[in-house]
């Protein structure tokens, strides 16, 4: 007796069933799409912030442009991480954000890294040790959300700006030690280089 299997030319599996080969078709097409249309929102989200990052020439730019897109990155973090533990709600709102930062030649690396870099907490001399960039405390006034699980720290990791030690005794006012990698922000970067030729870094 012969026995005419379906083979799923997606994922490889067998099927005897011929409804449940083109049940699982149908699944697999579904998934596909869903995956398709996530890679695609993440693409753009990152063409959007690259080019966004571009504006950027100062750290003092950093704070403002962050409360002006706030919905816009809290909208796209929920939709990026839509499993996360840090998921935004209407109605989560940084009312104000300071950075008080200062160059350095070597930002650690211990538990963070630029884009392009590498984490080193073992400080592994086969690695890098740091990285240039800047480094100092934030401070944010939050308002959240009924229920919200608002998580400052993961928003402005979103951004390339790394929190450290800190946090918040009051679920309003909010302080951490604060990381930003060069390499991640191009503008910036550009900057910082015409300061160091006029001698004014």
């Amino acid at each position: 007796m012969k026995i005419t299997v379906n083979k799923c030319p997606h994922t490889g599996k067998l099927f005897e069933d011929e409804q449940e080969y083109f049940k699982h078709l149908r699944r697999e097409r579904t998934r596909r799409t869903n995956e398709k249309r996530y890679q695609d929102y993440k693409d753009n989200f990152q063409d959007w912030l690259r080019d966004e990052k571009e504006k950027i020439a100062t750290l003092s730019d950093i704070p403002e442009w962050i409360i002006e897109n706030q919905v816009r990155l809290y909208e796209s973090y929920n939709a990026i991480h839509p499993r996360g533990w840090s998921l935004f709600k209407v109605g989560d709102n940084i009312q104000d954000l300071k950075l008080e930062m200062k160059y350095s030649g070597r930002v650690s690396n211990t538990h963070s890294k630029p884009r392009n870099g590498v984490t080193n907490w073992a400080c592994n001399n086969d690695l890098p040790i740091g990285y240039e960039g800047f480094t100092g405390d934030m401070h944010a006034i939050v308002k959240k959300a009924p229920k919200s699980k608002f998580s400052i720290s993961d928003l402005l990791g979103f951004v390339d700006i790394h929190t450290g030690s800190g946090g918040s005794s009051n679920g309003l006012d909010y302080g951490y030690e604060c990381r930003i990698y060069l390499s991640d922000w191009p503008s910036l970067e550009q900057q910082l280089t015409i300061n160091k030729l006029k001698g004014t870094v």
